[in-house]
């Protein structure tokens, strides 16, 4: 059931796009994309709540966790 909550808010909430130097409040991470199997430079969501309370999500880039050197 949590996970299926997740989910949902995940889903309903508009997705703001970080720039570099975005100051962003983040009190608690909800949900963050998994990207251990990802190789190169990939999409990540986070959901999270500002120290306000609000849930915002996110989208930035971030380096995949696999490496097949």
């Amino acid at each position: 059931y949590r996970r299926q909550r997740q989910m949902c808010i995940r889903d309903s909430l508009p997705t703001e796009d970080y720039h570099y130097g975005m100051k962003v409040d983040v009190q608690k991470v909800l949900y963050r994309t998994d990207v251990s199997d990802k190789r190169g430079v990939v999409p990540v969501i986070m959901v999270f709540t500002d120290s306000q309370g609000e849930t915002h999500k996110m989208r930035f880039l971030e380096w995949g966790g696999r490496y097949d050197g």
